[in-house]
């Protein structure tokens, strides 16, 4: 299905299992779901072992971290650790937190060592629905203060809100709340049965709920001006009836395909939301453990009716993790696919993800910000945390000529084609966002 890249593009390191809230749909499978867990040693990350599992991460030639857990902040020195470790090997890096334990000594302290993002989730406009799912009386009142120290030291802060039944309203109000808050950033992501929860009926959304909730976060796209998306896919047929299903297209799952996952004990697996372990890193090279999860990349666990499906270009089958919990089987079907509407939302794309012909008034473009790497079959470009774009030999050695955010002619006599039409090359990296037409 894919091209098997040499090791993973990104990677979350979970530096801890503990946390301060004790969140109704928390995914992680390990939480023990009737109180929040504190401060219990053995379950963070070393600086030992940080530094053992950078190393090995430096070998891999790793693009991006995400610094996450459980509360990353409850095990600072690590955290702060991390960040140092990722510049010093030139690895972008960002970290997830409810920026509850923030100060501003530890603000400036991360900005300090490099951190420039954090990621943090706000679950509702108001007091209410944020502490009722987050379990931590007053935690929305302690996070909009903690929001403005940590923009104040100068990282720059996203949302987002994780959506069930209990805020699927709530999409457009909390997204005018977030924006007041100066965020430029809003995700909004459905909530995705975790691997130690029987029975997720009382916050799973319904296809109804799910279609609401999408059409408020296009309107939101369209009429506030602030940055939309979702952080897991869905799958598009189960969405036909939503105002606006190109708007989902992007996301797919990359469980160990481009990302992978390692916990504070060293295991690793093939996303935050498996539960399924494929080695340890702090005890294995980690070339041994990303070959084991080659049936990612093989597409073994993506269902047939998926592979053969009109559309699946455009979905890649929804969330693995979300199927696996719904019917036991890793290659089961996403619960919210809907094979029936297939037809139905192809011929929706086909008339609204148009590929548009500039390539007779091509001229000029200018690179995105992207990182590039070697690979068997030619290499591989990535673009922030999400896009990957996969290169043959001729392509990648034309990309090897190219400087991120620098604005080249198309007539550029020192840029050598090696036989390919530039204007086409061009034109089918402006279709992957690497380049845009100036």
């Amino acid at each position: 299905m894919y091209k098997r890249l040499k090791s993973p593009i990104n990677t979350q390191i979970e530096i801890t299992e503990d946390c301060t809230h004790s969140c109704q749909h928390c995914y992680n499978f390990w939480r023990n779901k009737d109180k929040c867990i504190l401060n219990t040693e053995h379950k963070k990350l070393s600086l030992e072992n940080i530094s053992l599992i950078f190393q090995k991460l430096d070998k891999a030639e790793i693009f991006n971290i995400v610094i996450t857990g459980g509360e990353p902040l409850l095990n600072f020195s690590v955290s702060l650790r991390c960040i140092e470790l990722a510049h010093s090997y030139g690895m972008s890096v960002n970290m997830n937190s409810n920026l509850i334990l923030i100060d501003k000594k530890k603000a400036e302290n991360l900005k300090a060592a490099g951190l420039n993002h954090i990621l943090t989730s706000i679950l509702g406009p108001n007091a209410d629905i944020h502490d009722g799912i987050s379990q931590l009386p007053l935690s929305f009142e302690m996070l909009v203060k903690k929001i403005k120290i940590a923009q104040d030291s100068g990282i720059r802060i996203s949302s987002n809100m994780v959506v069930s039944k209990l805020n699927y309203k709530y999409v457009i109000q909390t997204a005018e709340f977030v924006s007041k808050l100066g965020i430029k950033s809003f995700t909004a992501t459905k909530a995705g049965c975790p691997g130690n929860c029987k029975d997720f009926s009382e916050l799973a959304l319904t296809k109804n709920q799910l279609i609401k909730y999408l059409n408020d976060l296009s309107w939101v796209r369209r009429n506030m001006g602030i940055k939309t998306d979702v952080l897991e896919p869905v799958p598009i047929c189960g969405i036909y009836n939503a105002k606006h299903p190109e708007d989902y297209i992007s996301r797919r799952c990359n469980a160990g395909v481009t990302t992978m996952t390692v916990s504070y004990d060293g295991t690793v697996r093939p996303c935050s939301h498996l539960d399924t372990s494929y080695g340890n890193l702090i005890e294995e090279d980690l070339f041994i453990i990303w070959s084991r999860m080659n049936n990612y990349s093989q597409g073994n666990q993506i269902p047939n009716d998926c592979k053969l499906c009109k559309i699946f270009q455009y979905c890649g089958s929804g969330c693995r993790a979300e199927a696996k919990f719904a019917t036991n089987k890793l290659d089961g079907l996403d619960p919210y696919t809907n094979l029936e509407d297939i037809q139905n939302v192809s011929n929706i794309l086909n008339k609204r993800v148009k590929k548009n012909d500039k390539q007779s008034e091509l001229k000029k473009f200018k690179t995105t910000k992207f990182k590039i790497r070697k690979e068997s079959f030619g290499g591989i470009i990535a673009i922030g945390n999400n896009k990957t774009v996969f290169l043959d030999h001729c392509g990648y050695k034309i990309m090897l000529q190219l400087n991120p955010d620098v604005i080249y002619d198309i007539q550029d006599m020192n840029i050598e084609w090696g036989g390919l039409d530039p204007k086409k090359f061009v034109h089918g990296l402006d279709l992957r966002k690497v380049v845009e037409f100036i």
